[in-house]
């Protein structure tokens, strides 16, 4: 029990103490740390301070405070407002309407982030996307309205980004679990060749990070900080997992009593989020600037079919340079495989999609209980530890696999599917960025910005020294996916390529597509290690060991085994006659890469101008386009 403005509140839990349950006993009895396995940390308020350290308290103790104390509560102990009750009647026609006020505002920020990149040459000149652009508008717009009024930055987050956080990690499941439906699938020898250097790539990078981060851990611990050995662990944990993990590692922390760990993740997963992208932008310029990346010109030489006849060059080229496509050069984002009076096309792929989470979601739940069966299965963590994400990739895989089994592939259009998965990515980043709490709750800075600063070092040197020895061929393009990847997420590494080749081979995103497939289990296994490690004694040195050990073995499999068979076409691709890539996650959609043998099924010619590949039907192809999927 903790005595506050002049009466004593009891934790539900502080019985032991001798102390009632019943909030509104006055007891002359003051504790501290009456928080669940010191979850709450409770500072007596001597000298004007605080009575908490964690910014969790002030709702816990909002929860177990009378009704008729909270004001006194707020104003004499946290020394503000007390914070309004949004479930009143008073925010009754709020709450009716923040599904549309949140949704609203997100396309409010988007447009508005449109806008300033078309007026301000700068954002064009770094090639900053518009979700970034956006999504710090939002952050910045909501860091203001609390220094202004807290009050009214709740109230903004609740009725105007209510759900934000929920959208953006059901947006990052999605991208996985929509990479390879409507693809065809290689064989299990042509994923193995096509992803492998790839993978060694991305396996090198992402233990790097963990030696690196958990090293300056050692080093600091040296130099004088005060911080466990396993500190370090949680930027991987940030940067490669993203805020999911920071979910999936919350009982960890509780189990271990790290009461920062949680916040920690949470931290490092925003900072690598802003840093990786913003960072990511500036090495994009750069490689740009010194000619690493020479723009892909798309193979063929197709004229574009100008059925009014007027020359393409009458376009306005001013609407291009500032990203807005004119009407004649304007492309399709997608094809109909449904006839419009049974069903929308777009409705049967989102379907296909919902039918993608829901098995997800069940198979998911299914290696939960069958972990539960075993107590040892329970002790090694296996089985639960698996993501989500990776439940549904494996899932999106198995499904489009029983499409083709049936001779029903043609009703997935890949082009639709890409084009959704490039939707999710960006709403992903504009929402993600705004709902960023940046309190994170850190007691120690000067050892996060080392370990963070240490690992974006790391990666830029993986990027620009070890890239173009390592891949066969488009080093730069495939170094960056990894760079976003190990910095920040997976959708980043998408978001970095495009911005430095809007033609991207259609290789390079299949060699990305096998690595995520056989990094998937991969992951979810490496995981499961990381959760079982945590608790024990000597954390910290038992994960660098790990670490090392896996990544000594992936650099002997590079040199003996992976670099032998560079010469293989599964691995270097074709880049004068283009086969079916269609196994290639986002290849498709938004004008990037498109295969010859699509063109030629629905009579497209090709143009490769400035703004990318235009793809253009004759009339006869939109006149016959559904005649043959009528059925459907």
């Amino acid at each position: 029990a903790f005595r506050v403005a002049g009466f004593t509140i009891c934790h539900s839990n502080a019985n032991k103490k001798g102390c009632s349950k019943a909030c509104s006993q006055v007891i002359e009895i003051v504790g501290t740390n009456c928080g669940p396995k010191g979850q709450y940390s409770f500072i007596d308020r001597e000298g004007g301070k605080r009575i908490m350290s964690d910014p969790k308290v002030v709702d816990f103790l909002l929860k177990i405070t009378p009704d008729a104390c909270k004001a006194e509560v707020m104003t004499k102990v946290f020394e503000k407002e007390p914070p309004p009750d949004f479930e009143s009647e008073d925010y009754a026609n709020d709450r009716f309407f923040r599904t549309f006020t949140s949704f609203g505002f997100l396309g409010v920020l988007l447009c508005i982030g449109k806008l300033l990149r078309v007026k301000v040459s700068a954002f064009r000149l770094i090639n900053m996307p518009v979700c970034l652009i956006s999504g710090m508008l939002g952050l910045i717009l909501k860091e203001s309205v609390g220094l202004v009024s807290p009050n009214t930055c709740e109230w903004m987050k609740h009725f105007f980004m209510a759900g934000w956080g929920d959208v953006s990690y059901m947006c990052y499941v999605v991208i996985f679990g929509t990479m390879f439906i409507g693809a065809e699938v290689p064989s299990v020898k042509e994923i193995w060749l096509t992803g492998a250097p790839q993978m060694a790539f991305g396996m090198a990078c992402q233990h790097g990070v963990w030696i690196t981060a958990l090293t300056t851990t050692q080093l600091l611990i040296g130099a004088g900080f005060k911080i466990p050995g396993y500190f370090g662990a949680a930027v991987p944990l940030g940067f490669v997992g993203s805020h999911g993990a920071a979910t999936q590692f919350e009982a960890t922390f509780t189990e271990m009593s790290w009461d920062n760990g949680f916040n920690l993740v949470l931290m490092n997963a925003t900072f690598g989020l802003m840093g990786g992208l913003l960072a990511g932008t500036v090495v994009v310029n750069i490689i740009l600037k010194l000619g690493l990346i020479k723009p892909t010109a798309l193979a063929g030489n197709f004229e574009v079919e100008d059925e009014a006849g007027t020359a393409e060059g009458a376009a306005d080229d001013g609407w291009i340079e500032v990203g807005l496509i004119p009407k004649e050069q304007q492309q399709p984002i997608g094809y109909r495989t449904t006839a419009a009076e049974s069903m929308e096309s777009v409705v049967l792929h989102l379907g296909i999609i919902g039918v993608m989470l829901m098995i997800g979601y069940s198979a998911k739940q299914v290696l939960t209980a069958i972990e539960n069966t075993s107590s040892f299965l329970q002790n090694i963590g296996l089985l639960s530890a698996i993501p989500f994400f990776t439940c549904c990739m494996l899932t999106g895989l198995a499904l489009n696999t029983i499409l083709i089994k049936l001779n029903l592939a043609f009703i997935v259009d890949k082009e639709t599917i890409d084009t959704l998965g490039t939707v999710c990515l960006e709403v992903l980043i504009s929402a993600a960025i705004p709902t960023t709490d940046m309190s994170g709750g850190l007691d120690a800075v000067t050892p996060f910005f080392a370990c963070c600063c240490s690992v974006f070092i790391f990666m830029l040197v993986m990027l620009f020294v070890v890239a173009p020895l390592m891949f066969p061929n488009y080093p730069y393009q495939r170094g960056l996916f990894e760079f976003g990847q190990s910095t920040a997420s997976t959708p980043m590494g998408f978001m970095l390529i495009k911005m430095a080749d809007a033609n991207c081979p259609a290789i390079v995103f299949k060699s990305i597509g096998c690595y995520v497939l056989m990094d998937g289990p991969n992951y979810g296994i490496w995981m499961a290690v990381v959760s079982v490690t945590f608790p024990s004694a000597s954390a910290g040195t038992k994960l660098l060991l790990y670490s090392g050990t896996y990544w000594t073995f992936w650099l002997i499999l590079y040199f003996f085994v992976i670099r032998p068979a560079f010469g293989c076409p599964a691995v270097t691709g074709s880049s004068e006659t283009p086969k079916e890539d269609s196994f290639a996650p986002m290849a498709s959609g938004a004008g990037t890469t498109m295969s010859e043998r699509r063109i030629s099924e629905h009579n497209l010619s090709r143009n490769v101008g400035k703004t990318g590949s235009t793809r253009q039907r004759s009339s006869a192809s939109q006149a016959i386009e559904m005649s043959r999927r009528s059925v459907f």
